[in-house]
């Protein structure tokens, strides 16, 4: 019988090839597009737990990343890179979080197959490609420069925008993002009115869930929980005052920025991705 992996890249290929993203060389199942010499875009697959004995179940997910990392690595399993991507289900979840999804909606974005089955796969790999073109692709369209991905960070995978002020710049985290915060903003005051707007936004969706009986979590516990973020936030926010007032420590984000970006596309080279494409919406 064929295997997950197998028949994702079958029935993607093809689907994806219209929206440009190319299947990397090696064995690994990732899709990858790139945007501009900057940005790319990734889709994969990645099987997920189940109660059920007689059927399997998986995820497409999608993931967003800039040659600003210190490194792009698509050596490692889908599930191993698993924490920097979201799934079309979670997606879905999360841009409709405000508006009251029904279940049967997110139902959609839920795939599984029976066991030991490989036309059961079959068709439902090609049943999930309506839920990623409608929804994962979609977002990722609108992901075309560095503000936009600093946005998709801060909706999907907020860790990925850490900033260390050690020798490496947070360089022992490859997938970390945290340096295009000096590539966004030109100045602290900008950056610290854009992080308190989406500390708004982060506040209104978890007051949302509190009310609507969607999490366990209290008001109080949630501000609980902030305050006793403040300290790390406080921390963060030094290290980007510091490094955007400092001239000669600012020079050297520049410096560090311009090497990843030439490491990473020579990555990409080596991987098979060398030509960005236009975003077909």
């Amino acid at each position: 019988m064929a295997t997950l992996n197998t028949v994702f890249k079958k029935v993607y290929e093809e689907a994806l090839a219209p929206y440009g993203f190319k299947k990397i060389k090696g064995r690994q199942p990732y899709f990858v597009r790139m945007i501009k010499d900057e940005i790319i875009h990734v889709v994969t697959v990645v099987s997920e737990p189940t109660i059920y004995p007689e059927q399997k179940e998986y995820g497409i997910y999608g993931g967003v990343a800039t040659v600003y990392r210190p490194c792009i690595n698509f050596d490692k399993s889908p599930k191993d890179n698993k924490w920097w991507f979201v799934s079309d289900m979670v997606m879905y979840r999360d841009l409709h979080i405000l508006e009251g999804e029904k279940y049967g909606d997110i139902c959609e974005h839920e795939f599984s197959y029976l066991k030991n089955n490989e036309e059961s796969l079959m068709e439902s790999m090609r049943n999930s490609v309506k839920a990623t073109n409608t929804n994962l692709i979609k977002k990722l369209n609108e992901v075309v420069n560095i503000r936009a991905c600093m946005d998709f960070f801060n909706d999907f995978s907020l860790g990925v925008l850490g900033v260390s002020d050690d020798e490496e710049l947070g360089k022992r985290y490859e997938s970390n993002e945290g340096l295009i915060n000096f590539i966004v903003f030109h100045d602290f005051d900008e950056y610290m009115e854009y992080r308190n707007l989406r500390d708004e936004i982060y506040e209104k969706v978890w007051l949302h869930l509190i009310k609507s009986g969607k999490t366990k979590m209290t008001v109080e516990s949630f501000y609980q929980m902030q305050a006793d973020g403040e300290k790390n936030r406080q921390r963060v926010n030094g290290i980007i005052k510091e490094y955007m007032d400092n001239s000669e420590k600012h020079e050297r984000i520049m410096k560090e920025l311009e090497s990843r970006r030439k490491q990473n596309i020579e990555r990409l080279k080596f991987y098979g991705i060398e030509k960005s494409v236009n975003i077909m919406v």
